[in-house]
């Protein structure tokens, strides 16, 4: 992509905090990055099209969002910083800018040295550029991406099925991913290192990491 073309780019701390945090091993920056692409006006076909009536739309664009987890350490360290956010860009097709860079990077930096996030295990980031591009990137694993998400949900509901069941007989328990109790003689689904969760809670977890949301210990398929 060219770098004639606008860009800019927002960067802030986001102060929230999720049940699932304190299970991360070490100090971790999540930080979501939106991504809007806007295609450039063709001068030329302006030229073109001058003897017929004005037609104005609104230019194409599209959108794309991810999140990345990258441990604090690794931002903070001088010799991995810069390469691990221009890679986070670069596989977004985002065109890469310094100063882009180095908002991201103080943003950091202040969230690693403020005093409310001390105790913090997930430091939340967000991250949103506009660049004006004179070609759309097309992303073409859709459709594999659908089927990766598929066989996912498959695996995870497979190796959930092989999960023991438990009946709730302790009042006052509750699910640490959705923080709702349990019922009294209610059936609820065991990890192997036991930590008790509720079906359909653990189920779209899995779907997503295979490691105990309380504990971190990893569930074999």
């Amino acid at each position: 992509m060219s770098d004639d073309f606008e860009t800019c780019c927002h960067v802030w701390d986001v102060d929230w905090e999720a049940p699932e945090d304190e299970s991360f091993p070490c100090a971790t920056f999540s930080i979501n990055i939106q991504a809007r692409f806007t295609s450039a006006f063709d001068d030329d076909d302006d030229d073109e099209e001058e003897d017929h009536e004005p037609c104005f739309t609104e230019p194409e664009s599209v959108v794309f969002e991810k999140t990345e987890e990258v441990r604090v350490d690794r931002l903070m360290n001088e010799n991995d910083s810069v390469s691990t956010v221009r890679d986070m860009l670069v596989s977004m097709d985002v065109p890469v800018h310094d100063f882009m860079v180095d908002k991201i990077l103080a943003c950091a930096h202040r969230m690693a040295t403020a005093q409310r996030y001390r105790t913090r295990k997930v430091l939340r980031m967000r991250v949103e550029i506009e660049a004006v591009v004179g070609e759309l990137p097309v992303y073409d694993d859709d459709d594999d991406e659908e089927e990766d998400e598929s066989e996912e949900s498959e695996t995870a509901a497979l190796m959930v099925e092989k999960l023991r069941k438990v009946v709730v007989d302790r009042p006052n328990s509750c699910c640490t991913i959705c923080l709702e109790d349990f019922l009294v003689d209610s059936e609820a689904t065991s990890m192997p290192c036991s930590h008790v969760f509720h079906h359909r809670c653990i189920l779209p977890w899995l779907c997503k990491k295979t490691l105990c949301p309380s504990c971190r210990s990893e569930l074999s398929s």
